[in-house]
């Protein structure tokens, strides 16, 4: 008979090395073990937003879903750009540093191309319209929140108003 200290030892070395195996790296982001995994991270997170983009536009009824839909897609961005945004400012690795940099300005140039999506503010703007469909008052003033963003950007404007944004 093994005593427990033993069994909870090999548990312990069990469950140890069952993590080695595991591809979560810097920030405890899965795949994020090596300074070019950026790229990938960078990839995977801009292939999935701009599937939510398609779901949002194409599969969304206006109303308060379009509303969670641009809230989850700023999410999905944001956790790579926060991530990207610590390590290119504490990592000790220069080779981090400049691809967490790279990362943060593609990814913020889709943020970009996001701000001035037509599409995506004319849904939102009909989701907004349908006040009563929103149960929840927070979810309408953060679609409020939402529509202004866009607004910053221009995507409103017409013409020479919107290029001179």
């Amino acid at each position: 008979m093994q005593s427990l200290g033993a069994a909870a030892r090999r548990l312990y070395v069990r469950r140890w090395v069952s993590t080695l195996n595991r591809t979560v790296g810097f920030t405890g982001m899965e795949g994020l073990r090596d300074p070019h995994d950026w790229r990938k991270l960078a990839d995977r997170t801009e292939e999935t937003c701009r599937g939510l983009v398609d779901d949002v536009i194409v599969g969304t009824e206006a109303g308060p879903e379009v509303v969670r839909g641009l809230d989850y897609i700023s999410d999905v961005l944001c956790q790579t750009i926060d991530a990207a945004e610590f390590c290119r400012h504490v990592h000790a690795d220069d080779e981090w540093r400049q691809e967490a940099h790279r990362t943060c300005i593609r990814l913020g140039a889709y943020v970009h191309e996001l701000n001035t999506h037509a599409g995506l503010y004319g849904i939102l703007c009909r989701s907004l319209k349908q006040r009563s469909s929103f149960r929840v008052e927070e979810e309408y003033l953060v679609g409020e929140m939402l529509k202004r963003d866009f607004e910053r950007f221009g995507v409103h404007l017409q013409g020479q108003a919107r290029d001179e944004m």
